[in-house]
């Protein structure tokens, strides 16, 4: 054997390094205090008025309010009349349908978007405080005519927008519809 040939040591595993363990640490306090001022009594509590949560509030100012929206609250639901005469929902929803692929394609999520884009800009819905099918068959707002504003596209055609609430969940069983239309607005979307 010559000097030239050395023979290899096999790679030594390497060692975790202490910025490792010092961001591991500092995470795992950080959410040690979080969850400790999360509750209502403990030791992390200084004062009603000075608390850790009031300072992580104020350091961190978003809420899972940022992140949910209120059930109770309208939802813009575009529906379109069939050469039938029935109407039919002109979105894809909801995701975990058969249609998307039981929640495999992402497509519909451009959907609400484009939507309330489209009702941001339309004049004026007309109030029609009645079950959707009911105002939907009744009220005949003026038809708006828009371009379509996106380049997705999805909404094409003669469409009513109805702003729609869920009926409170004490009654749910006694009406016939779990939805009522609060306003509705028909446009004619050009694409």
């Amino acid at each position: 054997m010559t000097s030239h040939h050395r023979k290899l040591s096999p790679p030594q595993p390497r060692q975790p390094t202490r910025l490792f363990f010092l961001t591991l640490g500092l995470i795992a306090v950080f959410f040690g205090v979080t969850v400790g001022a999360s509750w209502t009594n403990n030791v992390l509590t200084r004062s009603p008025k000075t608390s850790v949560s009031a300072d992580i509030q104020a350091l961190f100012p978003q809420g899972w309010a940022f992140f949910t929206k209120s059930p109770r609250e309208p939802a813009a639901v575009p529906y379109l009349q069939t050469a039938a005469g029935d109407w039919v929902r002109a979105d894809s929803l909801p995701q975990a349908g058969a249609n998307n692929l039981f929640g495999l394609s992402r497509n519909q999520r451009a959907q609400g978007t484009e939507l309330a884009i489209i009702a941001h800009l339309l004049p004026g819905f007309e109030k029609c405080a009645d079950y959707v099918s009911n105002c939907l068959e009744t009220a005949a707002p003026p038809r708006t005519v828009l371009a379509s504003p996106t380049r997705a596209q999805r909404f094409c055609g003669d469409l009513t927008i109805v702003m729609q609430e869920p009926v409170k969940f004490g009654y749910r069983d006694r009406v016939p519809s779990q939805t009522r239309a609060v306003s509705l607005a028909r446009v004619a979307i050009t694409c």
